[in-house]
């Protein structure tokens, strides 16, 4: 018999097989007749010779033929019973075997998920392994199993197509049967996930005799491989709108993930990386530094960042950071950001740094943080300058920097700290008396960073060393002073004289009220002394 594909089912199915089954079958029976026989013919041609021999009568030679006869059936009868013995036993020991093998079967059939079913005789009998019962949700029946039985356990939209895959598998060139569906078990009405395959076995005219198949429950297997597809498709959906940088290559160099962020950085889209036969020659023109990333991309993947510096598609070069990760099938998947920004960022932080460094060496300006909890103090490096305290002595703490302000300031310093825990904005000014003897002059502002609570947390500001200020100011003031005092003194000098003005100029309004009287005289004596009072005019310089 062969089956649809035109091989044969089984090796047992081999006729050479058969044959040699067969032999395997009645050789003990064969071996025994033969036996039998050879000791039947010997025994009759033997025996009567040996009772004639023996016998000296008629009645013994009788005698001796019953005893012969009757052992000769003993002996058959021995024989028998040998061999129906032995072909009991060999039936016995090949139905355990047979139950054992059922038994495995149905044990290999539960644990699978797996169960058998056969199509044979004119009229189609169908039948079912236990297992198949129990995956499909039905009730074992004593009563025939028809095709119908299966088809309503099919689900609606697949049983169409299981149908049209068992017709074309008839066909004598049709395909194997070969085919997932879903079913609706019948006792719960849960659906689930079958692979059902199966073969036809034909005569020497090619007419199908037996139909054999398994169907096999891979509802499990088949949710995990839906739930990784799912997964598979959040991971794409995740990495095409990451705000990051997620390249994939495969063994031979060929882009499989460039996402969107990647085509904002350098430019190129994904139509024209996929189609790149080299698609890091774009990144990278150079060819030793392509090589050197082909290199690293596929020997380097620890996941640890290392710096590269691509192209972009107008030309720019970037900074980024990349880390590649290895999967078992070859591929190497890339995550990146571009860092040039930040590193242009720490370029300019770094200048503004030495400027404001600068700065404050020149304005003799210090910043200052103190961390309310743990009461470290934090200094910028002028500050260290006009405290003239070493940095290398380690982090300064509110003590150390209480040795450096005048013993009659420091209360009050205590005073702008706690003042700083109620208050946002505090202005101060106090005296540092440095090692040496030299006094300086501090002036500055703090504001305090509060928690949720509202309480204090850190409190920073700067200070400035206004020593030379406070000199200029002094030196102002005790100039202000002494022009004060000529300006007094200056004062009281233009008085005494603005007074002697005032003096003489009563004096000359009294001598022109004489002079006036003397006119009014002189013309009522009709004298004509005109000019020569004219001449005595006080308002004159000679007079």
């Amino acid at each position: 018999m062969k089956i649809s594909d035109g091989t044969y089912d089984h090796p047992e199915h081999h006729p050479r097989a058969k044959d040699r089954r067969h032999l395997s079958r009645i050789s003990p029976a064969l071996t025994i007749s033969l036996a039998y026989l050879i000791y039947g013919v010997l025994w009759i041609f033997y025996s009567d010779q040996i009772a004639a021999g023996i016998a000296s009568s008629e009645g013994q030679f009788q005698k001796f033929s019953n005893m012969k006869g009757w052992f000769f059936v003993g002996v058959t009868a021995l024989l028998l019973y040998l061999l129906l013995r032995a072909q009991f036993r060999n039936l016995e020991r090949a139905n355990r075997k047979l139950a054992q093998s059922e038994q495995h079967l149905r044990l290999a059939q539960q644990t699978a998920r797996t169960g058998s079913w056969e199509l044979s005789g004119k009229n189609k009998e169908l039948t079912w392994s236990d297992t198949v019962f129990d995956l499909l949700g039905v009730c074992p029946k004593t009563s025939a199993i028809s095709a119908d039985d299966f088809f309503k356990t099919v689900h609606p939209e697949d049983r169409k197509g299981v149908e049209q895959a068992f017709e074309d598998s008839l066909k004598p060139d049709g395909p194997p049967y070969d085919i997932s569906h879903r079913i609706i078990r019948a006792d719960t009405g849960e659906v689930r996930y079958m692979y059902e395959r199966g073969t036809h076995i034909r005569d020497a005219d090619g007419n199908i005799i037996q139909s054999i198949g398994i169907i096999q429950d891979i509802t499990e297997p088949k949710r995990n491989e839906e739930r990784l597809l799912a997964s598979e498709k959040r991971f794409r959906t995740i990495c095409e709108n990451a705000p990051v940088l997620i390249t994939g290559f495969d063994e031979n160099g060929q882009c499989i993930m460039w996402n969107e962020q990647c085509r904002k950085t350098f430019g190129w889209t994904h139509a024209e990386i996929f189609a790149h036969d080299a698609p890091l020659t774009l990144l990278y023109p150079d060819p030793a530094v392509c090589a050197e990333v082909k290199r690293a991309t596929a020997s380097d993947l620890d996941g640890q960042f290392r710096e590269l510096h691509p192209l972009t598609k107008d030309g720019r070069t970037l900074i980024t950071l990349w880390a590649n990760f290895g999967l078992p099938n070859g591929q190497v998947f890339s995550l990146g950001y571009d860092d040039t920004e930040r590193k242009q960022a720490e370029d300019q932080l770094r200048q503004s740094e030495a400027i404001l460094r600068k700065s404050q060496e020149i304005a003799r300006v210090g910043s200052w943080n103190f961390d309310v909890s743990t009461g470290k103090v934090s200094w910028s490096d002028e500050l260290y300058c006009i405290f003239e305290i070493d940095p290398e002595e380690g982090s300064v703490t509110y003590e150390k920097l209480l040795e450096r302000v005048h013993p009659e300031d420091r209360d009050y310093h205590d005073q702008i700290v706690e003042q700083l825990k109620t208050e946002r904005h505090v202005s101060f000014e106090y005296r540092v008396l440095l090692p040496h003897g030299d006094l300086l002059w501090i002036s500055g502002q703090g504001e305090a960073l509060r928690n949720e609570a509202g309480d204090p947390v850190l409190l920073s500001g700067i200070v400035q060393d206004v020593t030379e200020q406070k000199r200029v100011e002094e030196e102002l003031r005790k100039s202000r002073d002494e022009l004060e005092l000529r300006v007094e003194e200056r004062t009281k000098e233009l008085r005494t004289i603005v007074n002697a003005m005032a003096g003489r100029e009563n004096r000359m309004a009294e001598l022109k009220g004489v002079i006036q009287t003397l006119r009014t005289q002189l013309d009522q004596a009709g004298i004509a002394a005109h000019d020569s009072i004219e001449q005595e005019d006080p308002d004159h310089n000679s007079v």
